[in-house]
């Protein structure tokens, strides 16, 4: 279970390989966050880097579990292989190449433009809405937004 408090070592299965993903989020300790940093390259050799195809630095639960997140690395990951395709180099994200790696390309961090995975980001919440999430903490409760046809919940 991913909590905004505690980082943690993930390895998560996409398409026919394997991620190894470094959950370091914003309210974890500084130590935590140093030790699985500083840790994270020794894990994905521990394990075989040959079995990942690469490994990446997350630090909001969005970019794990949003599918828009996934898809925008696919498509950073694409627009990089054009790139060094034209002899460009990627901007801003340090990127091992395969033989330095031995299969894992270290992707390190970088913000997502997918502002859902902005932790910071102010949305508005509807009165309603608010009232009807604060019983959710009640045994058994549940609650059903439903989204109307030309704004927010």
């Amino acid at each position: 279970m991913l909590s905004p408090k505690h980082a943690l070592y993930l390895i998560l299965r996409r398409k026919d390989s394997l991620v190894a993903v470094t959950y370091v989020p914003y309210l974890a300790s500084a130590e935590s966050k140093e030790l699985l940093l500083e840790s994270r390259n020794e894990l994905v050799n521990d394990l075989g880097k040959e079995n990942f195809s690469a490994s990446i630095i997350c630090k909001e639960i969005g970019e794990i579990t949003d599918a828009r997140s996934w898809d925008e690395r696919d498509g950073q990951e694409k627009s990089r292989e054009d790139a060094n395709a034209e002899g460009e180099q990627s901007c801003g994200m340090h990127e091992e190449t395969d033989a330095e790696t031995g299969g894992a390309k270290d992707l390190g961090y970088r913000k997502n433009k997918c502002r859902l995975c902005d932790r910071r980001m102010k949305n508005k919440i509807n009165d309603d809405a608010l009232e009807a999430l604060s019983k959710l903490e009640e045994s058994g409760a549940c609650v059903q937004l439903v989204s109307r046809s030309n704004g927010p919940f």
